[in-house]
């Protein structure tokens, strides 16, 4: 799935509405459109898709009841983290039985700048946190 809104809060709750009708699983999001407001394409994409992934890893994995979302601008980066309140996973086992997911969000996250971090604890769930250097549309453009 693409990006199909300018807005990239628009197109997080277009995939929360998707996951909730898919899960049943309560997703809470706090985000403020100020502090993504004019964010170049290239992060607006990887920042949609490790969300995606991340939802996607939580549906599929996680047998959650409860997934806390929030994106905010803090200086010059823009932040994501996900929360759930799921079985969570022994890292060491995770590249065995997750599959390329966690790989992929990493490489969405350092393509543009970024990186991302993931903390599990079994039986208390798993919390990524993806970061990326804030760049506008018009530092972009420029460059």
């Amino acid at each position: 799935r693409q990006l199909r809104h300018s807005n990239l809060l628009e197109g997080m709750q277009s995939l929360i509405r998707e996951f909730r009708a898919n899960t049943m699983v309560d997703v809470d999001l706090i985000g403020s459109p100020q502090d993504v407001d004019g964010l170049a394409r290239p992060q607006m994409e990887a920042l949609y898709h490790i969300f995606q992934e991340s939802l996607s890893n939580t549906a599929k994995h996680a047998r959650a009841t409860r997934v806390s979302v929030r994106l905010w601008r803090q200086d010059d980066r823009v932040m994501l983290r996900v929360n759930d309140d799921g079985i969570g996973f022994e890292s060491e086992r995770s590249s065995q039985r997750i599959g390329h997911g966690l790989v992929n969000m990493k490489a969405r996250a350092e393509g543009v700048g970024g990186g991302i971090e993931v903390i599990s604890i079994r039986k208390q769930g798993t919390t990524l946190l993806a970061w990326m250097p804030y760049i506008n549309n018009e530092e972009e453009l420029n460059d």
